[in-house]
């Protein structure tokens, strides 16, 4: 069963998230700012993140930054209600971090899952070729 960490301080969205996550049967741990995620991340192993940039306190842009390279097998996807964010260029060169910006709200939540499946997809492809 796959782990999906959400973070975001919106009750109503994280609610939402964790619904139709559950609904296709991940495992999901919630959590409404980036210093409760870190916590997260050290206890479980996570396979999935999506994350809001406005946070109280360490936005979601700095909790990518903390954990990207510590925990190699996460993915991550970014959602903000914010319509002037564009990825920074140092996240450009992550592999792991989707490189399309889901606008809150999102009304087909399937399209965040389908870019959590080629997201895992595209992994697996680079681990495959690490090993040979």
């Amino acid at each position: 069963m796959k782990k999906i960490l959400i973070l975001d301080d919106d009750t109503s969205v994280r609610h939402s998230l964790v619904k139709f996550f559950e609904d296709l049967e991940y495992k999901v741990l919630a959590v409404k700012s980036a210093e409760e995620a870190l916590v997260v991340v050290e206890k479980e192993q996570i396979d999935q993140a999506i994350v809001d940039l406005r946070l109280p306190g360490i936005s979601g842009d700095e909790f990518i930054q903390k954990v990207y390279d510590k925990y190699e097998n996460m993915i991550f996807v970014i959602h903000s209600g914010s319509i002037n964010y564009n990825i920074p260029f140092d996240f450009k060169t992550m592999p792991r971090l989707s490189d399309h910006v889901f606008q809150k709200p999102i009304i087909d939540l399937f399209y965040l899952y389908n870019e959590l499946k080629r997201l895992e997809k595209k992994k697996l492809k680079s681990s495959l070729k690490k090993d040979k």
